[in-house]
């Protein structure tokens, strides 16, 4: 940006300018330029501090409404699951509430094939799940929906860290639309009226060794 033309009568006594009338005119002339940068830097912080206030309102809303917890499965907890091959290698995995969707990542590292599918209604973990999808290039689809819209008569496998509140109504659901035989893993909550195929256990969020209840869907009684 070039220096504005300075005339003869600007100039001091001795006919050299000093560093303040220089400086003087140096902000005079980009004054402009600093309001325009500090209100860009003020509406930044404005709208930032906005969008992280409603995304943080919606993440508690929906774990107080919905009874999905604000933090995912334990690293221990998923890798108990996978070691204890719970789940068939072939064949659809649901996750109900997967947040980021990092427990169905880990599980298609492990030599699982899927497909893999995720539910997750808040909006901050489904973006940033949707953004290491990419950067991994993992087969996994994570899905903004709930999770009553999932295609439970093709899974073989169906992974839930749910709250306790939440599990009746979601136990039907999987008892109702789900196939015999598929293998349901509720994560440190029992699901209740269910009958525990196996109980592991393993470091979880709620507990120094949290139990791991995998059930198998039964033939409904008529």
């Amino acid at each position: 940006m070039s220096r504005p033309c300075i005339n003869e009568a600007t100039r001091g006594s001795t006919g050299r300018f000093s560093v303040s009338d220089d400086l003087r005119f140096y902000l005079a002339y980009n004054l402009h330029m600093i309001y325009f940068l500090w209100f860009v830097l003020i509406a930044l912080i404005v709208s930032t501090t906005t969008s992280l206030a409603l995304i943080l309102n919606e993440t508690w809303r929906i774990t107080i409404r919905r009874g999905v917890p604000a933090v995912s499965s334990s690293w221990p907890v998923v890798d108990k699951v996978i070691k204890a091959q719970v789940f068939p290698r072939e064949g659809l995995i649901l996750d109900l509430g997967c947040g980021t969707g990092w427990a169905l990542r880990r599980i298609w590292r492990a030599g699982y094939n899927g497909p893999f599918i995720g539910y997750e209604t808040a909006l901050l973990p489904y973006l940033v799940g949707r953004s290491w999808n990419w950067i991994t290039r993992a087969p996994v689809k994570i899905v903004r929906q709930d999770f009553s819209a999932a295609p439970f008569e093709k899974a073989k496998g169906i992974y839930l860290f749910l709250l306790p509140r939440m599990l009746p109504e979601v136990g039907k659901m999987i008892a109702t639309k789900s196939r015999v035989g598929t293998v349901v893993v509720s994560a440190e909550f029992a699901i209740p009226g269910w009958e525990a195929e196996k109980v592991l256990e393993a470091r979880g969020v709620t507990a120094r060794q949290a139990k791991i209840h995998v059930y198998r869907v039964k033939a409904q009684e008529s």
